[in-house]
């Protein structure tokens, strides 16, 4: 099967996209498949403008809480819309806790969620956090009680809260082959890519409709931090930039926008991010057990196992890690821990061979940006930015 290439229309630049030779592409699969075929190189752009004029160096005085609220304050004041895609977890917790601590209004939380497909395959309990059963876990021991709390709370924010598991298996179902990769923004483990794909779902059709200026906002990233040569530096990678519901999904809709809440490109946006930086810095200097977590390369492990319980406690006021309930990131990428689910329905037999059809089309015609661990295929290859802080106070290289 040939998959037809499209060049995109780059309409929304600040989440990213990947230059091969005169052509942009938002979605990855494209830009691979193109750069395999004409042996160009790729490149990935993430507000590099913005980036690359900020000084990294500075540690702005203003406290994280601060600058979270001017970030919420700037979006807000940006749109007429307000919708916080909201899983529950510290990153989207603190976006939403970040304009409700300001009094900022939020029109609607949007939580989309495949606890149908995790229905008697997966138990719901605090015991067991790790990344295939969190999904689903998280969801009845964390979202919904915190959607509870902030219904009685502010009882005028609409709260849309929907099953997309139909959704997620109907995607492999209605193609008869590996053309579904051409949808989406690049996102291709089952239930990730296609969760946001909310165009289809009649009530935020209804809304998308009104020709409001609608901004989803999205609860990525932590910051990205390591060490190398005995300088601390931050990092961008372009894996988060295609998680939620952007032109990819929403083209029918030049209305909306996607919006990072943390990986933004404005003045706020990049005080906020300077601050997270000098904020980890200071906390990793002062402890040596945790210099080899933060040496760089940074790998899945370091990353998803360390950064990330450290990071939600350090940098969100928000967070109350005693009460709430958070498991732990998948590691992979392309078969995600997240997808467990997915795999034990034997009814999904077709859905999940379609699936495959996918996975072996861009494993034959993109074999030079797939990244293997141990000789076991993780996903897509990663492009990376990286910022330089400042000069590690620490003695990383002995350890």
């Amino acid at each position: 099967m040939t998959i037809n290439i499209v060049m995109s229309t780059i309409t929304q630049p600040h989440l990213g996209y990947y230059i091969v030779g005169n052509n942009k592409f938002r979605n990855p699969v494209f830009a691979f498949l193109q750069a395999s075929k004409t042996k160009e190189q790729v490149q990935w752009v993430f507000n590099d403008l913005e980036y690359s004029q900020n000084n990294w160096t500075l540690e702005p005085t203003e406290s994280l809480d601060t600058l979270y609220g001017l970030r919420a304050k700037e979006l807000r004041e940006k749109y007429d819309h307000i919708t916080i895609c909201y899983s529950g977890g510290s990153d989207s917790n603190n976006a939403l806790m970040s304009f409700l601590n300001n009094n900022l209004k939020v029109d609607e939380i949007l939580t989309v969620h495949n606890q149908q497909g995790g229905k008697n395959v997966k138990n719901i309990s605090t015991n067991d956090k790790s990344a295939s059963n969190a999904v689903i876990a998280e969801y009845e021991l964390q979202t919904v009680p915190r959607l509870k709390e902030i219904h009685n709370l502010y009882p005028d924010i609409k709260i849309t809260n929907i099953d997309v598991t139909s959704n997620i298996v109907n995607r492999f179902i209605n193609f008869t082959d590996s053309s579904w990769i051409e949808s989406g923004t690049g996102w291709i483990s089952p239930a990730a890519g296609s969760r946001f794909d909310i165009s289809k779902i009649p009530e935020i059709r209804k809304t998308l409709e009104t020709g409001k200026r609608i901004c989803y906002i999205g609860g990525f990233e932590k910051p990205r931090c390591g060490i190398k040569d005995n300088e601390w530096y931050t990092f961008f990678n372009d894996k988060p930039t295609h998680a939620g519901p952007d032109h990819g999904y929403l083209y029918e809709f030049p209305n909306s926008n996607y919006e990072l809440f943390y990986w933004g490109n404005t003045y706020n946006s990049l005080r906020m991010l300077t601050k997270q930086a000098f904020v980890v810095k200071r906390f990793v200097e002062s402890r040596p057990e945790l210099y080899p977590y933060f040496q760089s390369p940074l790998n899945a492990d370091k990353v998803l196992k360390v950064h990330e319980p450290l990071l939600r406690q350090l940098l969100y006021s928000t967070w109350h890690e005693s009460i709430y309930f958070q498991g732990d990131k998948p590691v992979n990428d392309w078969n995600m821990e997240y997808d467990d689910w997915f795999w034990q329905h034997k009814e999904l037999s077709h859905a999940q061979d379609i699936w495959q059809d996918g996975i072996k089309h861009i494993i034959k015609n993109a074999k030079d940006f797939i990244l293997y661990e141990n000789d076991k295929l993780v996903g897509f290859k990663k492009f990376y930015k990286r910022y330089y802080v400042g000069k590690f106070n620490g003695t990383p290289s002995r350890i």
